[in-house]
């Protein structure tokens, strides 16, 4: 096959190639090191010498160049051979896939060296992407892709098992088997590393690895040889120097001799001296006695002061050490109630705990710290956050709502039990085995309540109507055939409606029990009923998908829903009673117009619905499933906010608390049931752009705005004080992979994948100027603080630009990777870089000196100085964190969240330098104290690829995620958050209930 390339224009021995998934990135990682460390014997040199072998390392985000860059084509041309890292994946990958065409393309098939970690060869390459392009795949270029030809296997014997799922499973998991199959990879790829240097070298792999034996022979007999040398030279030197060592010794002795004679004599004159002086010092020293008596009492007296100052600072610190004890013993109890899911009593108990804090105890801060950790925990929640459970004496029959976050749920076995929402204890249980007896059979909804009245359905299948504060019935309700599935109380308390098996609904009054109509009989099966705020309406599912409206006061039907492919379990109203909703076994809730039946919405669940909600501001759509979820959408972007899978069985019903905050979800067959918040801490969402992820994320105080760059080259300014759109640039001519801004906040700059760094007007969003001399993609930009210098990373180079001339003022090039991160002091003396091989370097921007921090093993993407400029904090894909001490730079700590982290996207310290915001690629945001290196806070959302920005007063964070959207979340102090537990516990306190 011909190629488009000479060997005179070959840079590199080999391009390696691989999908940006573990443990294809380890794996590429590794290999290049093991290249880096290997030296090529003489015998195998090219022409010019060289010792070692040039390999390039292709190691772009694929989601920031979905197709190959002009830089990577070349580098491929310029290559002599193609180092690809397969598996079973790496079909899937069009990046990967375009590398291998381009390098046929230039040098054919024959110089492809595969290098399997998972799955089967015939697996890795697929015909239809090798013969794309026009490109034509010769036989010999098939069999690469083969056991006969694969240059390497390094795939563990675990990962050759035909039980084993794939590592795409493995990652879902979370756990360490990820890391022992990575480390077990990297093992093999150890003993396999002479294969790819023979196949690179032309040569054969045992004569390599013989010549690397005999080399490692040949160092080890010549530093023999050197030792025996130097001890043989050591001794005769030594010899010498003991002769004149032995004459020195003499001749000092003979000093010694004279010293001490001279000694012995001045003894002698001064023991005569001191004999005179004797008589007159004895005198002197009995006058003296007589005042070190007086003295003494004296000194007695003030001991005898400071022992019993002594003995109550003890008794105080005492005191101090057990109020410090009480107060961990107290948090590590809340602590354990929030894992139990009761924020009201960790609530109470963490403020029990602060109650005992004082300022002078040792450890005051820690304990400060754990306590707004468990305070946030129980007060800045996500929607959808389980706030306690109930717990029932048997199956639950129905729930029913009261006012005052209180509901009301009948078991199975005949008992009325009243719950407060928000803590989960019982407030009013009532046994009802008089009216209802007990069922081993239960069917959700056998049960309505105002309060006051209920209506059951007995063990034999008759209604009756209970008075609750009398505990009688009052009425038996006789006129259905059949078990009743369904119970009602219109709100003006006026009508019972009832359906049954019997496949009729009937209407009662409530006040006499008296049948005011039975609508007729139907063939088909009645699922579910409800009626409208007003009382003036009435809907009625089917299982053959149809939905009815009905008129109450006229009994006839007003209109007929029809969309439905299944049956619909599920019919209720809207609070404000505008909207219908309906969920279906078809997997589909819908949203309909309730005067013009219009089908307004419709949100596709991956399950059948079994029940169906809107919350009372109407903002979310609650969905119950047959299969054991419950999902919460945004009624405006129909987006999944959150999805619940929780452990009731199936069948899921939901019911919404009288004030909207709380939702409470049961099935059949469970005592249990579930209280999760709908509201929440956070109310600000942007629009979403579900196909196009945040790319950049900046604020601009002074203008209370937020700059988000979208990864389709569009940027949007936001409200910071509720998130809404404010203002767009739709195409501003490439990705903004970075956005700094200024301090007075009338400029923002912005780094582009298009090489260029762009300065704009925050007010009218005009391009003030355009800055070149980047080489690839700007990957993060920073201001300094006297706003005369942008200093822009990029594709192996930094750059200082002059901001009022555009003017280049220094440069930094060939730094070994791309420049992912950039930090500068406030004298802008020394700037921080992040490099993508896992280096940090600080550049002297005075005398030009750089130092070099290595400690990450991945690209560091995120580098800040703290505000005091003490510290320099990094985070990396590694999913590490590391703080550094300036201007040592020793490692002050290693920071690893196995639980909640991942690899880091940026971290952010506030700006009164207390608190660290970490952001990563799963979505997760961690708050954590800068001087503990506490968590205080866990921040998730459904989405991945958060972005974070603190404002400056700390109060708020700014995150942006994959899906294009953002969320203001609170970051609240202490105090703050005493107040809000204050004021939402409503004076409650601790009392022996709760323990």
């Amino acid at each position: 096959m011909k190629t488009e390339n000479s060997e005179r224009n070959i840079m590199y021995d080999a391009f390696i190639s691989y999908r940006h998934i573990e443990p294809d990135v380890s794996v590429a990682s590794a290999l290049y090191l093991m290249f880096e460390a290997f030296k090529v014997p003489k015998e195998y040199r090219n022409a010019d010498g060289a010792q070692k072998l040039n390999v390039f390392l292709d190691q772009e985000v694929l989601a920031c160049a979905p197709v190959l860059t002009e830089a990577i084509r070349e580098n491929i041309r310029k290559s002599r051979y193609l180092i690809v890292i397969c598996s079973k994946r790496t079909p899937l990958s069009d990046y990967v896939i375009d590398e291998i065409e381009a390098f046929i393309r230039f040098h054919g098939p024959e110089k492809i060296i595969p290098l399997q970690v998972e799955g089967e060869p015939s697996e890795s390459f697929l015909k239809p992407h090798m013969g794309a392009n026009n490109i034509n795949v010769s036989s010999e270029m098939q069999k690469f892709f083969t056991n006969e030809y694969l240059a390497a296997d390094i795939r563990p014997a675990s990962v050759k098992s035909s039980d084993f799922k794939g590592y795409e499973v493995i990652e879902k998991a979370k756990n360490d088997v990820l890391k022992q199959l990575k480390k077990e990879t990297i093992i093999k790829l150890k003993e396999e590393k002479y294969k790819i240097f023979a196949s690179i070298l032309g040569c054969n792999r045992n004569d390599l690895r013989q010549r690397q034996r005999e080399k490692l022979i040949k160092l080890i007999v010549m530093a023999m040889l050197g030792v025996t040398v130097l001890g043989v030279s050591f001794g005769g030197y030594a010899y010498k120097k003991n002769l004149k060592l032995n004459k020195t010794n003499m001749e000092l002795n003979n000093a010694n001799m004279e010293l001490s004679n001279t000694i012995l004599e001045l003894s002698n004159a001064y023991k005569a001296l001191e004999i005179q002086k004797k008589d007159t010092e004895d005198e002197r020293e009995r006058a003296n006695i007589n005042a070190e008596d007086a003295i003494n009492q004296k000194n007695i007296a003030n001991a005898n002061a400071v022992e019993a100052e002594m003995q109550k600072e003890v008794a105080n610190t005492n005191a101090l050490k057990a109020k410090q004890q009480l107060a961990f013993s107290t948090l590590g109890l809340a602590k354990l109630e929030i894992k139990n899911g009761d924020r009201i009593k960790a609530s109470l108990l963490t403020l029990e705990a602060l109650k005992n804090l004082d300022k002078t105890m040792f450890e005051y801060n820690l304990l400060a710290t754990k306590a707004e950790a468990i305070l946030n925990a129980a007060f800045v929640r996500n929607i959808g956050d389980m706030v306690t459970t109930l717990n029932s004496t048997s199956d639950i029959e129905n729930i029913v709502v009261k006012k005052n976050n209180i509901i009301s749920t009948l078991s199975v076995d005949g008992n009325v039990i009243d719950w407060d929402v928000q803590s989960g204890k019982k407030i009013n249980e009532t046994g009802r085995q008089n009216h209802i007896g007990s069922r081993k059979s239960p069917s959700n909804g056998a049960m309505a309540s105002d309060g006051k009245i209920s209506v059951l359905r007995t063990d034999v299948g008759d209604l009756v109507v209970v008075d609750n504060v009398n505990d009688e019935i009052k009425h038996e309700l006789i006129g259905h055939t059949a078990y009743v599935n369904r119970i009602v109380i219109s709100p003006n308390k006026k009508y019972i409606a009832t359906s049954s098996y019997d496949d009729s609904v009937i209407i009662w009054d409530m006040s006499s029990g008296a049948l005011l109509e039975q609508l007729q009989k139907r063939s088909r099966n009645i699922l579910d009923l409800n009626i409208s705020p007003n009382s003036k309406k009435m809907v009625i599912s089917f299982e053959d998908g149809a939905v009815e409206v009905w008129d109450i006061e006229s009994r006839n039907i007003v209109k007929v829903l029809k969309s439905h492919t299944s049956a619909v379990n599920s019919v209720c109203f809207s609070s404000d009673g505008k909207y219908i909703i309906t969920g279906s076994k078809d997997k589909t809730a819908k949203v309909w117009d309730v005067e013009s039946g219009e089908l307004l919405k419709t949100i596709e669940d991956v399950y059948s619905v079994n029940c169906a909600i809107i919350s009372n501001n109407n903002k979310y759509l609650i969905l119950g499933s047959y299969e054991g979820s419950v999902s919460i959408f945004d009624m405006a972007s129909e987006r999944l906010i959150v999805k619940k899978d929780i452990d009731l069985g199936s069948k899921i019903r939901i019911t919404s608390s009288s004030e909207g905050q709380y939702i409470v979800a049961w099935a059949e067959d469970s005592s249990k049931a579930y209280v999760f918040d709908v509201v929440g801490s956070i109310e600000k969402y942007t629009e979403q752009n579900l196909y196009y992820g945040t790319s950049s994320l900046a604020i601009n105080a002074n203008r209370n705005e937020y700059y988000v760059g979208l990864r389709d080259k569009k940027l949007r300014i936001c409200n910071l004080s509720d998130g809404m759109l404010l203002r767009s640039i739709d195409d501003i001519g490439s990705i903004i992979y970075s956005i700094s801004v200024s301090q007075n906040g009338d400029y923002f700059v912005t780094g582009q994948s298009d090489g260029s760094v762009g300065i704009y007007d925050s007010k009218t969003l005009t391009l003030l100027k355009r800055l070149e001399g980047h080489k690839g993609e700007v990957y993060c930009t920073t201001i300094s603080s006297d706003a005369k210098m942008i200093v822009s990373g990029g594709k192996g180079s930094i750059i200082l630009h002059n901001i009022e001339t555009g003017v280049i003022m220094g440069r930094l090039d060939y730094l070994g990777g791309q420049v992912k991160s950039v930090a500068i002091t406030q004298d802008t003396k020394f700037i921080g870089m992040g490099l993508s091989d896992g280096n940090i370097i600080i550049w002297n921007t005075v005398n030009g000196d750089k130092i070099k921090l290595s400690g990450h093993f991945s690209a560091v993407s995120a580098i800040e100085f703290s505000p005091d400029e003490k510290r320099l904090i990094t985070g990396s894909y590694d999913e590490q964190v590391i703080i550094w001490e300036v201007p040592s730079y020793k490692i002050l700590k290693e920071i690893r969240d196995p639980i909640d982290g991942d690899a880091v996207n940026n971290v952010v310290y506030s700006h009164d330098g207390r608190k660290i915001i970490v952001a990563y690629r799963n979505g997760n945001i961690i708050g954590m104290d800068s001087d503990n290196y506490e968590k205080l806070m866990v921040l998730k959302s459904t989405s991945s690829n958060a972005l974070t920005a603190i404002s400056d007063d700390g109060t708020e964070i700014v995150a942006g995620y994959a899906d294009g959207g953002t969320i203001i979340w609170p970051c609240l102090t202490l105090n703050e958050l005493i107040s809000t537990a204050n004021s939402q516990l409503n004076g409650r306190t601790l009392t022996s209930d709760d323990f």
